[in-house]
């Protein structure tokens, strides 16, 4: 097997990195943009985030020599300045974490975390956040990665979406009434009928709402 280095990622890449990209993103949901679009607009983030000395995005890549086969990005933040001592004024967000399906469990992924880990901490951060995968936790925790209590979040993409469903099953439940409304007045007998039946729904799958927990821990 080909020598794999780590390296960090050039302005270069960006064309198999947004390949990869399309890839990581795809392997467990479906893709909503086409693939030529997504490649375009995002090689040409790449390229203007990944350049040498580019701040505050770094990027590193795993190098078989011929082709990249996985990638980890990490961005700093700034803290707001403090008088506090011994308080680092940075964080850092990894993200983007992916190693393709046929170079997985032989480490490489690990020494791909350590590698952007040990980068965090001579930057001097503060805290490193990222969000996990039930199935990567357990890779986390073996790199020093732990589950805080003090820090909570809100996924507002998921927020506006349960409101959407919620006004859905509102609108369902209005028209329902109405029908029935309606049907009543048309026919006492008709709706005393269904009510003791088989017309009666057997429950309200309209309104049910389903959630999902996000670690914080990735992207």
């Amino acid at each position: 097997m080909a020598r794999v280095r780590i390296r960090l990622a050039k302005s270069s890449d960006s064309h198999a990195l947004a390949e990869l990209r399309y890839r990581f993103r795809t392997e467990t949901e479906p893709a909503a943009e086409t693939k030529p679009r997504l490649l375009r607009r995002c090689a040409s983030w790449m390229k203007n985030r990944f350049r040498s000395g580019a701040y505050p995005w770094r990027c590193w890549v795993l190098d078989d020599g011929k082709q990249l086969l996985g990638h980890v990005c990490v961005q700093l933040f700034e803290k707001i300045p403090n008088p506090v001592n011994d308080e680092p004024e940075l964080h850092a967000y990894i993200t983007n974490f992916y190693v393709v399906r046929e170079m997985r469990s032989q480490g490489l992924g690990k020494s791909l975390l350590n590698k952007v880990l040990s980068w965090c901490r001579a930057r001097g951060t503060d805290a490193v956040i990222l969000w996990a995968t039930p199935g990567s936790k357990s890779l986390y925790r073996r790199c020093g990665l732990v589950e805080p209590t003090d820090i909570l979040s809100c996924d507002t993409e998921r927020k506006n979406l349960t409101a959407k469903r919620l006004g859905e099953a509102n609108q369902f439940v209005g028209d329902l009434f109405n029908s029935l409304v309606d049907f009543f007045v048309a026919d006492v007998l008709a709706i005393e009928s269904a009510g003791r039946g088989k017309g009666e729904p057997r429950n309200n799958d309209a309104t049910k709402i389903e959630h999902e927990a996000i670690g914080i821990g990735h992207d």
